[in-house]
């Protein structure tokens, strides 16, 4: 993939939390941020221990800053990438 020999898209996910990994307990991180990134598309999922579940959707190639949450007009594209984050969660 450096070199630019592979081509197909790659879903990527990640992980962090709202204040970093720099807590010495593990178990007192309780609130968490997760994505999915596909080559359109980039899910965003706010688990907070003090607020509901929020999830972001953005359409990557018209809005490469993530500024138009376009969740509520592409459910299905979210509910297939949120049944992707949950699967790599487990």
């Amino acid at each position: 993939m450096i070199r630019g020999n592979e081509t197909r898209d790659r879903i990527a996910h990640v992980q962090t939390s709202r204040s970093g990994y720099g807590e010495s307990d593990p178990l007192n991180v309780t609130d968490r941020i997760r994505a999915v990134r596909t080559g359109e598309w980039k899910l965003i999922h706010h688990y907070y221990q003090d607020n509901p579940t929020r999830f972001e959707l953005y359409h990557l190639p018209d809005d490469p800053y993530e500024q138009n949450n376009v969740i509520d007009s592409n459910p299905k594209i979210a509910t297939e990438l949120q049944k992707d984050l949950f699967d790599w969660i487990l």
